[in-house]
């Protein structure tokens, strides 16, 4: 299913962002720019990370899969973002704690139902060890879209 969302053009690799706010606005704008979202979606995502952090502790890495409200979206879409640097942000079962999150997901999804369709095949990547080692080695958005796709037929393969 996630096939349809992902983007080449809305993969980044090896970047670096002040903080999650400058993340934040960084990709937002470029989704908009792109016709992806509305102009409310920065403030949406941003307050919704606020109030439900979404950073993920995987043992050896650290990911999160923040996203907006449904009416923000206007071209349903995964952006990902491989950080050459971590950004803080707040556990998603523990909000006191600060996690040093190395990729970022960005679900856009204007619908519930395909929202939390998205959002396990997410977490069925973000459990790959491997995968997930893979997208930092390369430097290629086409390569992890790749990377993406293949893990997506595999896990579809074994059910």
């Amino acid at each position: 299913m996630i096939n349809r969302y992902v983007y080449p053009e809305l993969i980044w690799v090896n970047k670096s962002f002040a903080d999650k706010e400058d993340l934040f606005k960084t990709v937002a704008q470029s989704l908009y720019n792109k016709n992806f979202v509305t102009e409310t979606y920065y403030e949406s995502l941003l307050a919704r990370e606020i109030k439900f952090p979404t950073g993920l502790d995987m043992e050896d890495y650290y990911v999160a899969i923040p996203h907006s409200e449904c009416g923000n979206i206007k071209k349903e879409f995964i952006s990902v973002v491989v950080l050459e640097k971590p950004v803080t942000m707040n556990k998603m079962d523990d909000p006191q704690i600060e996690l040093p999150v190395e990729y970022v997901f960005f679900l856009g999804m204007n619908n519930d139902q395909d929202h939390l369709k998205v959002l396990k095949e997410v977490i069925t990547i973000i459990q790959n060890k491997h995968l997930i080692l893979e997208m930092k080695k390369t430097s290629s958005p086409d390569q992890i879209a790749g990377l993406l796709t293949k893990t997506q037929s595999l896990s579809r393969n074994i059910k």
